[in-house]
């Protein structure tokens, strides 16, 4: 297993095609995080409401993901990509 697993801009790459993609990376990271295990995950708020806390909350109770949500920084101004 993993301590850590690191997601960057994953969705400034393929979010345009893929805007939820960040679920697949929940998905995938509690599946390989040992726990007490990090996800750190940095991405443009753009795309698939990445970012939007109770949606995410949402998915992850849903999906009966072993996962919570921490911390969030403001958001980072993508508009000109």
């Amino acid at each position: 297993f993993c301590s850590v697993v690191v997601c960057t801009s994953l969705l400034t790459q393929v979010g345009y095609r893929e805007p939820y993609i960040w679920a697949d990376v929940l998905q995938g990271a509690s599946q390989i995080l040992e726990h007490g295990g990090i996800l750190l995950m940095y991405d443009t708020e753009k795309w698939g409401d990445f970012g939007d806390e109770e949606k995410m909350k949402d998915h992850l109770k849903q999906a009966e993901l072993d996962l919570e949500l921490i911390e969030r920084e403001e958001p980072v101004d993508f508009s000109d990509d």
